[in-house]
C-alpha cells in the first residue's frame, strides 16, 4: 500500500477547467483517498497567488514593477530605515530616511525591508512581531497595512531578502489598483 500525502491538480484555460485530478491520501492513517472536493489548507500559497495577481495587473498595463508603492499607498512615502536594532532611552528606534524608494519589484522580491522576517531575536524584530499585521485583530487589509507603514524598515529596500510582510503590502496595492478587495 502506498503512503503518500494527497494532492489536487487543476488546470484552466480562459477561466474554464480543462483538467483535474486528485491523487494520494487525505488521511494516510485511514487510507482515505484524496478527492477533488477535499478541503485543503493553502497557507503560504497565498504568496504565489498574490504574485500572480500582481503580474496579471502588470501584463494588463495597470501596474509597473518599478512603480513606487507610495503611488498607490501614500502612507509608504518618506519611509525610515532603522539604524539600530535597539531603541534609545526614550524607546524610539534611531532611523534615517530611506535612500531607495520602495517599489512593487521590491515587494515581489521580498526585498522591501518590511519585517519581521526570520531573523534572530532583537528588540526591533520583536517590535515588528508585536505590531505586525497579524497582531491587529480588527480592521481590513488597508488599515492593517497602514499600521505597518509606521514601523521603521529593517534595511534599505532592495538590499536583502526578508521573509516578512512584503506580499501583504503587495496585496493591498492590488486592492487599490484593481478596485477589488482581497
Amino acid at each position: 500500500r502506498q503512503s503518500h500525502s494527497g494532492y489536487i491538480a487543476i488546470f484552466a484555460k480562459d477561466g474554464v477547467p480543462v483538467y483535474g485530478n486528485a491523487a494520494g491520501y487525505k488521511d494516510i492513517a485511514s487510507g482515505e483517498a484524496m478527492t477533488m472536493d477535499t478541503p485543503v489548507r493553502i497557507a503560504s500559497m497565498t504568496k504565489p497567488i498574490t504574485a500572480v495577481a500582481a503580474m496579471i495587473l502588470v501584463q494588463e498595463g495597470k501596474l509597473g514593477l518599478d512603480d513606487p508603492v507610495a503611488e498607490y499607498l501614500p502612507e509608504f512615502s518618506n519611509l525610515r530605515v532603522a539604524t539600530s536594532e535597539t531603541p534609545d532611552a526614550d524607546g524610539f528606534y534611531p532611523t534615517t530616511a530611506a535612500e531607495t524608494e520602495l517599489t512593487v519589484r521590491h515587494l515581489l522580491m521580498f526585498a522591501s525591508g518590511i519585517g519581521p522576517g526570520l531573523d534572530k531575536d532583537s528588540p526591533l524584530v520583536a517590535e515588528w512581531e508585536r505590531r505586525g499585521i497579524y497582531q491587529h485583530p480588527h480592521g481590513d487589509l488597508g488599515e492593517r497595512v497602514q499600521a505597518l507603514a509606521q514601523l521603521p524598515l529593517l534595511e534599505e529596500p532592495g538590499t536583502r531578502w526578508r521573509y516578512g510582510f512584503s506580499l501583504d503590502v503587495l496585496a493591498r496595492v492590488i486592492e487599490v489598483v484593481s478596485g477589488d478587495t482581497i
